[in-house]
């Protein structure tokens, strides 16, 4: 999730996602960090979204998630936000996704 908060980027990344922000120098940018390992279902499951926005005070259709798979895409559905896909699978995706009941 990416939020304009005190113009740092609020974000969920897996448990490698801190040293990756760390290696790359750029972990400084982001405010929050929110990992699966916080909560008991991972995605498809909305879990960590929902988590995340509370944490931020953020209403879950106020958000937007960004997104590089499947479950992500499910997930950030599920907990009622809209996903942007980030991925170079897209006409796998968007074949999946049309089909999707949520995909709007």
């Amino acid at each position: 999730m990416i939020t304009n908060q005190e113009q740092q980027l609020n974000i969920g990344v897996h448990n490698r996602g801190k040293l990756s922000l760390e290696v790359t120098n750029i972990y400084k940018y982001f405010g929050s960090i929110f990992s699966a390992t916080q909560v008991k279902k991972g995605k498809p499951h909305p879990d960590i979204f929902l988590y995340a926005s509370k944490k931020m005070g953020f209403k879950p259709d106020h958000c937007i998630v960004v997104e590089d798979s499947d479950h992500g895409v499910q997930a950030a559905l599920a907990a009622g936000m809209k996903p942007l896909l980030y991925s170079t699978a897209y006409g796998y995706f968007m074949g999946r996704f049309r089909q999707s009941k949520n995909f709007q």
